[in-house]
């Protein structure tokens, strides 16, 4: 046997505590990313980059950076594809936990650096007019399409074109395989949300759609229960595994036993942290619409959750439904377009009596005005043409400081008749709202109380089921 000296076994702890040291440090690493900004534009004045992407909530999370703080720290990342945000353009970046970008503006484009180039070049390849993070749907066109085999054909053939490209580009270069696994699980999101967007959009009921349209779905089943895995949150992940659990079930919507039939679906179908997603988001998109044993269902997930962090989510969204607002979230000023200040509770007493529908938005954000196209149908079917004062008021709150752009997009959308204000998304309504991140929407009560924090957006049905529904017991009073 062999005997160390007492000086070597020092050594030797000392090299012990130093290699658990570093082990312990770079573990708290490796699920961080930084994101920094240099030579930033100067078209948002509280910010000046934008790193943006999907959180585990199935929430869109915005890394602003800006003059004060051009530098900012995210813990708790998986690899994920990143939204980079700048002044005159937009593009996604694939990043790894423990890695370090700097964003730069340079003559209209944004340049990423501290990633492969091979990585970045087919990212901006895939993602020429904004087809690898932005959907392929039809928009307003819905109207007049008869053939929905055709629309079935057409989603299919750009979906393989995005594969075959991936495969083309990845096999001239080095491109990592976690890479391409990931860019390949973004592609295939993008064209399941586009067949969904015919249903969720198109408001084209599914038992109108050709078989040969619903076996498209079908045959993604195998990507889709078990799409929640070690990677992060990609864009329409959360959308796409709600939309299949429900087209799954899809003979029980609109039905009693709707939340029920999707509860079970979920249960028995999906896998692993998929399933405990899609139950998380059940709860936390069915919690305010009167689910019958609904307690039983909340309890039974706490049970049994493996990530601790859904429940303390739910239980603070159950908190701050039934909210009454602050003293110094009711003082917030905000400002009309004609330069005239108002108080949050001036508006709220302006509005007593009414239901308001709260849109908090800003003309340089591309998922608010997505959104806006959809309010016609929205308050026509809500409060129709009358001109007698309705029970719904739909109050835009906007975060620009472009007061010109603001207009012009309230102008473009034929948004006049509604209410409009500006305010600081730094003000403690602003932070109440969370409006480090737009759009949010939430439903306030005839008496200036918040009675659903998140609220469904205008593009989806269920919110015109629960204005009317809300409406219809306001008119008892």
């Amino acid at each position: 046997m062999y005997l160390l000296s007492k000086k070597k076994w020092m050594n030797v702890c000392l090299l012990i505590l130093f290699v658990g040291k570093w082990y312990h440090v770079a573990g708290q690493q490796t699920d961080s990313i930084v994101v920094k900004s240099e030579n930033p534009g100067s078209a948002y004045p509280e910010f000046y980059h934008i790193a943006s992407f999907w959180d585990k909530y199935g929430e869109n999370y915005a890394m602003h950076l800006k003059e004060d703080q051009p530098k900012m720290t995210y813990r708790g990342f998986k690899p994920s594809i990143l939204l980079v945000a700048a002044v005159q353009a937009q593009i996604p970046v694939y990043i790894r936990p423990n890695q370090t970008i700097t964003i730069q503006e340079s003559r209209n484009t944004v340049v990423v650096k501290g990633l492969p180039a091979c990585e970045m070049e087919i990212m901006q390849k895939l993602n020429k007019n904004n087809r690898l993070v932005f959907r392929n749907s039809l928009g307003n066109e819905w109207n007049s399409v008869s053939d929905f085999e055709q629309v079935g054909i057409y989603f299919e053939n750009r979906y393989q074109e995005q594969l075959q490209r991936l495969q083309q580009l990845s096999d001239s270069c080095e491109a990592g395989k976690d890479f391409v696994f990931c860019v390949r699980k973004q592609i295939t999101q993008g064209y399941l949300a586009d067949l969904f967007s015919v249903v969720t959009e198109g408001k084209i009921p599914y038992e109108k759609l050709p078989e040969s349209y619903l076996a498209r779905i079908k045959r993604l089943r195998s990507e889709v229960i078990s799409m929640v895995d070690e990677y992060g949150f990609l864009h329409y992940q959360d959308q796409v595994v709600f939309n299949y659990n429900q087209f799954l079930c899809r003979e029980s919507l609109g039905k009693k036993e709707e939340f029920k039939a999707q509860w079970d679906t979920a249960q028995r179908v999906f896998k692993g942290k998929t399933r405990e997603f899609l139950q998380f988001r059940l709860l936390k998109t069915y919690h305010s619409q009167k689910v019958k044993n609904f307690d039983v269902y909340l309890t039974q997930f706490k049970n049994v959750a493996q990530d601790k962090d859904y429940i303390t989510y739910l239980d603070r969204l159950f908190q701050i439904n039934n909210y009454h607002f602050s003293p110094e979230e009711l003082n917030t000023t905000l400002t009309d377009p004609s330069g005239k200040q108002i108080s949050w509770k001036e508006i709220l007493v302006k509005n007593k009596g009414k239901l308001m529908y709260t849109d908090c938005w800003a003309s340089w954000c591309g998922p608010c005005r997505a959104e806006m196209k959809y309010y016609p149908a929205l308050t026509q079917a809500v409060i129709g043409d009358t001109e007698s004062d309705p029970l719904t008021a739909f109050v835009f709150v906007s975060i620009d400081h472009d007061k010109a752009k603001w207009l012009a997009a309230i102008n473009k959308h034929k948004l006049t008749n509604h209410q409009h204000y500006v305010m600081s998304r730094t003000s403690a309504l602003g932070k109440f709202f969370k409006l480090n991140t737009v759009p949010h929407y939430s439903i306030i009560d005839r008496d200036g109380k918040v009675i659903l924090y998140d609220a469904p957006r205008p593009s989806e049905k269920k919110i015109q089921d629960l204005l009317l529904l809300l409406q219809s017991d306001l008119a008892k009073y």
